[in-house]
């Protein structure tokens, strides 16, 4: 809501990322992508995902 006050106490955050698959991946290597069997391992890397997430929403949605 807003102009509500962030939330204080244990906070368990879900993220869903979709990453587009890169013009360079052949058929195969692009088809082996999209159905999971590679994942991908290059940059940017989950954590700093993550983390820019959470600076992002630290006193807006949660306290710190």
């Amino acid at each position: 809501m807003r102009g509500a006050s962030p939330l204080a106490g244990p906070v368990e955050l879900f993220v869903i990322l979709y990453m587009q698959t890169p013009a360079s991946y052949s058929k195969v290597k692009c088809a082996r992508a999209i159905s999971s069997d590679l994942r991908p391992t290059g940059k940017p890397d989950l954590g700093n995902v993550v983390k820019g997430i959470k600076d992002a929403r630290n006193n807006i949605v949660w306290s710190d």
